[in-house]
């Protein structure tokens, strides 16, 4: 019984981490990773594209994504 809520509370936390917004630089770096793992390039492009934009982001951080 205890696996079974585990299993469900570690669904929950996967489909709320997939839906939070991306601000920081490692969300844009993690998603694009894994969309570019799942053959998603354009996809990983305009996540990457969304990050450049962002004004909190360090001009390094910026070039990391570019």
């Amino acid at each position: 019984m205890l696996w079974l809520l585990c299993l469900v509370l570690y669904g929950i936390y996967k489909i709320y981490k997939s839906k939070r917004p991306l601000t920081k630089f490692d969300h844009f770096y993690d998603k694009s990773f894994y969309l570019e793992e799942k053959k998603r390039y354009e996809e990983a492009r305009d996540v990457r594209n969304q990050g450049i934009i962002l004004n909190t982001l360090t001009d390094l951080e910026r070039a990391e994504l570019h």
